[in-house]
């Protein structure tokens, strides 16, 4: 049986779209007669630290890394044959401007020059990957699959109940979607799922801006959650809203598209290009008075479409496939 050595971070409590990502992969690697040896390391690991934990497997071995550690391993060259599964590069994070970070951006061009293979989640980061780095070799591309049990979910709801679904960090755009629902009335309601620990302050300010506008009553926080609660928020719900500013795919925004909410997000390349074909209203990155009338016409107007022959593709089994074969040939 055929083996790899996953290296995934963890971050505490919380749970990311890309471990989200990993763990289902590991499950569906194994399906395909992968042995995967999984070795958890905390997020803020040191660069020292890792390329201890790489430098004790064995030679030749090949090691598939999450791209978020990236950043760590520039200062060593391996024995073992690395490849890096990025979900999007760190160095977009918080910015559209690649050089905002110089050093985390040098890291993570001479850590993506240095490995042997790569994999990522979207055409769209393919593209920005060869962008900012030296690479070369082949950028082989696995879309995330959507779990069948949110194609289930589809009911014919025509309620006034919203979803976000994403932690609460800065480049999921919370700040610009309070800003817009400020003078929107009526009996709206709002769930905000996503851990609010990742970054505390950023949380308290939106926290105070939803009290300022008084939108307390309309607007709740579940924490992060289980997935079958998610799931319930999500069949309860008519609208999912997300005005992200960075995404290596979206995957809570396909789940909610393959369950049939009306989706209202950000025009952005990477949602485009997965998103196709799918009923999604895209509105100008950052244009608060944009979103703010997209939603006001979303509550009244609702015109949802599904197609599933493009749902359909975005599967795990075949996220395995593409994994197995940019490893082995």
């Amino acid at each position: 049986m055929k083996k790899i050595y996953f290296i995934v971070p963890t971050f505490r409590n919380s749970i990311t779209g890309g471990s989200l990502y990993d763990y289902q992969v590991i499950k569906y690697l194994k399906k395909k007669h992968i042995r995967v040896s999984l070795i958890e390391v905390d997020h803020d690991i040191s660069s020292l630290r890792i390329n201890k934990v790489i430098k004790s497997l064995p030679i030749k071995s090949k090691i598939l890394i999450d791209g978020y550690l990236s950043s760590k391993l520039y200062k060593s060259s391996f024995s073992q044959e690395i490849i890096l599964l990025i979900h999007h590069p760190c160095t977009l994070e918080n910015t559209d401007y690649i050089l905002s970070n110089i050093s985390l951006f040098f890291r993570e061009k001479k850590s993506f020059s240095r490995a042997k293979k790569i994999i990522t989640v979207s055409k769209t980061i393919m593209k920005i990957i060869r962008n900012i780095s030296n690479v070369h070799q082949e950028i082989s591309v696995a879309y995330p699959g959507i779990e069948k049990s949110y194609c289930n979910l589809v009911s014919t709801l025509n309620n006034n109940k919203m979803i976000s679904i994403g932690n609460i960090i800065p480049r999921k755009g919370y700040h610009n979607l309070i800003e817009a629902l400020r003078n929107i009335d009526g009996d709206w309601e709002l769930n905000i799922v996503g851990n609010e620990k990742m970054n505390v302050k950023y949380y308290m300010m939106i926290k105070s801006k939803i009290e300022r506008y008084k939108l307390g009553s309309k607007i709740k926080f579940t924490g992060q959650t289980d997935d079958s609660k998610i799931k319930e928020l999500i069949s309860k719900s008519s609208i999912f809203i997300l005005p992200t500013r960075y995404e290596g795919f979206g995957m809570s925004i396909m789940e909610c598209a393959a369950a049939g909410l009306e989706v209202i997000t950000s025009d952005i390349p990477v949602l485009r290009e997965v998103l196709k074909g799918l009923s999604v209203t895209f509105v100008n990155k950052d244009s608060i008075s944009e979103l703010e009338s997209t939603i006001k016409n979303k509550l009244i107007n609702k015109n949802i479409k599904l197609n599933r022959k493009v749902i359909e593709k975005y599967n795990w089994a075949n996220t395995a496939k593409e994994i197995k074969r940019a490893i082995y040939g």
